[in-house]
């Protein structure tokens, strides 16, 4: 079976948006197949999508690879629905079979900003980052919304600007740097 790491579907905005999520490509299993295109389709987590994720685990033929992608598209639907803690068992169980993702690390943090556990998502960027996940800039801007409402304004000022230099073109991040104003110290 084919793997390879989707395009992003959805962006993170300061506070009105759904974050950022990275769906996995699962190949051969005609239902997780179809979970992973729901995720790319922008699905919000409509129940029938939900269920045809949860059946796909039925399929004996998903390798484990497979499987940890499956866990992770069902936890982008989960998140997209609010509901957030049942996506956290979804990217743990992604997490379980393969620790070593990156995006993985980096859809937990989403659900977990969406639980409103900031610091904690915080670490779980700074892992996805760490293990060299493929959309730094996305990880950073994440990171840094994460930082600021735990009052690190300067950490977040600084992942932002890291942002934009990992995507110069990366508006999300520019435009939130606007709002910032530094002053020299001392």
């Amino acid at each position: 079976m084919k793997h390879a790491l989707a395009i992003p579907l959805a962006c993170l905005l300061a506070a009105a948006a759904a974050p950022k999520a990275l769906a996995q490509i699962v190949m051969g299993s005609s239902l997780a197949e179809a979970c992973y295109r729901a995720v790319e389709a922008g699905d919000q987590g409509r129940a029938a999508t939900i269920a045809r994720c949860e059946d796909a685990f039925d399929d004996q033929r998903l390798t484990q690879r497979d499987r940890a992608a499956t866990h992770n598209n069902l936890g982008i639907l989960l998140h997209r629905a609010g509901r957030s803690q049942q996506a956290l068992g979804q990217f743990d169980r992604a997490l379980a079979i393969d620790s070593g993702h990156g995006a993985f690390w980096h859809n937990r943090g989403v659900a977990l900003m969406g639980a409103q556990d900031f610091p904690d998502a915080i670490t779980h960027f700074t892992r996805a980052l760490e293990l060299g996940f493929d959309r730094p800039a996305h990880a950073l801007y994440n990171r840094a919304l994460s930082r600021e409402q735990t009052g690190d304004l300067a950490g977040a000022y600084h992942d932002l600007r890291a942002a934009l230099e990992a995507d110069p073109g990366f508006a999300l991040a520019r435009d939130e740097l606007t709002r910032f104003v530094v002053e020299p110290s001392g």
